[in-house]
């Protein structure tokens, strides 16, 4: 009986936290270089360039409509300048970064999860970025990224 409790108390938080997730829901996007280029093909002249994720991309899953609590995020690149990077941002009262940077090239592709239970993000009033730099000399360069949400109760 003892090793019975004991393993219920080791597994309750790991259900509490899945429960709290039951409805979770992603977007996810990517953006590759080819020749003749897409619609959307990264702009490679080592500046500092910005997607709006809402208004200028489409993927797989649905982008939130509706007041939503981000929980996580999942970045990758194929960069062949390890200066080159990604990283998601977004418009104040928030704040701007919402991931770390990504350089060069990343693999496996790191999974973010905000501290505490994730961050508000209205997608009437906020505004998620794509933040990157690629160079010239980048044979094919190409990223992408999924964010995990829940609808805000």
């Amino acid at each position: 009986m003892r090793c019975f409790a004991l393993l219920i108390a080791l597994l309750l938080p790991t259900l509490v936290r899945a429960a709290e997730f039951a409805e979770l829901y992603s977007f996810s996007a990517m953006v590759i270089g080819l020749s003749p280029p897409p619609a959307l093909s990264p702009q490679c002249d080592g500046g500092d360039k910005w997607i709006d994720i809402k208004t200028e991309l489409t993927g797989n899953g649905v982008f939130p409509k509706t007041p939503s609590i981000i929980v996580g995020t999942q970045l990758w690149a194929v960069f062949s300048n390890p200066r080159a990077y990604l990283m998601i941002g977004q418009t104040q009262p928030n704040g701007d970064a919402i991931t770390p940077f990504v350089f060069g090239t990343s693999t496996p592709p790191p999974v973010f999860f905000p501290a505490g239970h994730g961050f508000a993000f209205d997608p009437d009033r906020d505004h998620l970025r794509l933040h990157y730099r690629c160079f010239p000399d980048d044979p094919l360069p190409q990223f992408g990224f999924t964010i995990f949400y829940k609808k805000a109760e």
